[in-house]
């Protein structure tokens, strides 16, 4: 697979030192990582944007984006999920750019304490799924980020490179394996994980009735082929997945023990379903595999399907049954 010459997007979560500091304990902004030791499914994930320089630290309940934070040169606001803009006492005020030492304060914690648990508990699967959770006790993978996505110089190089990506993925769909029109092949970000040898998983997350499960094979294709294509072609990339790791593991996200990428990690596209999927599901799903292996998809035979329950439980199996 080929790289066009002026390839330019990278993923990287480095936060700036005053930034960093805001969230170890003693910080001002300490609160919001002391929600991920909560009962509910809460963790915070960080990244940079290296176009514009900003920084963001957003606090997921499941996978559920529920408060982003962003960072520039001493302030920050907050952009919280839009169903909350006007519930539950959040001050449009927040929007607006504020001191970093200023944004913590009763308010804004009576905000999280009615929003976390209402995004655990009324939003279905897609509250009470916490991709970081799984094996509490016995992990076999560390989750180093949810919505991971390599950010683009612009949007004409993701379309020309994710163009390029799926191609052959498509046109195994045309005509369509399965009496339903294909899901699009829009890759949104995902969660991307670090196993025990250093190798790295990459891979959405569905519901058991989740639409989009037939064809989360070929999804999970596209995102195992990105993530290759940014290792090849950027010689930071290991590094700075390294120094995500690091950040989380010192503010107590990720636990001490946890792996750290190799330094050439093998990259295995996985497709995580909540366990009880129905049989046309399960099958539709089969069918849309074994589509991708008779056109000569060859990646297929290297995705990993993982069907868990809450309970940290899971049947690892191929997808083509």
């Amino acid at each position: 697979m080929s790289a066009p010459a002026d390839l330019a997007f990278r993923f990287d979560s480095r936060l700036d030192p005053l930034v960093f500091e805001a969230f170890l304990p003693g910080g001002t902004l300490r609160p919001l990582v002391e929600y991920a030791f909560s009962d509910y499914p809460v963790d915070l994930h960080f990244r940079r944007d290296w176009v514009s320089g900003s920084q963001h630290a957003t606090l997921h309940v499941g996978l559920n984006r529920l408060l982003d934070l962003e960072f520039r040169q001493g302030v920050v606001r907050l952009h919280p999920l839009r169903a909350l803009r006007r519930e539950f006492g959040f001050d449009e005020a927040w929007l607006g750019w504020r001191p970093v030492g200023e944004v913590w304060d009763e308010a804004l914690e009576l905000f999280l304490d009615q929003a976390v648990p209402w995004a655990a508990e009324s939003r279905g699967a897609m509250g009470a799924m916490a991709p970081s959770r799984f094996h509490p006790g016995t992990r076999t993978r560390w989750c180093i980020a949810q919505d991971f996505a390599p950010q683009f110089r612009d949007d004409a190089l993701r379309k020309r490179v994710f163009a390029g990506l799926k191609a052959d993925i498509e046109e195994a769909f045309d005509p369509s394996p399965i009496e339903a029109f294909p899901h699009p092949m829009k890759v949104e970000a995902v969660v991307l994980y670090v196993d025990e040898a250093g190798d790295l998983l990459i891979g959405d997350v569905h519901p058991r009735r989740a639409s989009e499960v037939p064809w989360s094979t070929g999804i999970a294709l596209v995102n195992a082929r990105m993530l290759r294509l940014w290792l090849e072609h950027d010689p930071d990339a290991v590094a700075a997945l390294a120094a995500t790791v690091r950040t989380r593991v010192a503010l107590g996200l990720l636990p001490p023990e946890t792996p750290l990428p190799g330094a050439s990690p093998t990259v295995v596209p996985i497709v995580q379903v909540q366990s009880g999927m129905s049989a046309r599901l399960r099958a539709n799903a089969v069918a849309v595999a074994e589509r991708l292996a008779e056109r000569g998809v060859d990646d297929v035979h290297e995705v990993r399907v993982i069907e868990w329950s809450l309970s940290g439980r899971e049947t690892v199996r191929s997808p083509l049954g």
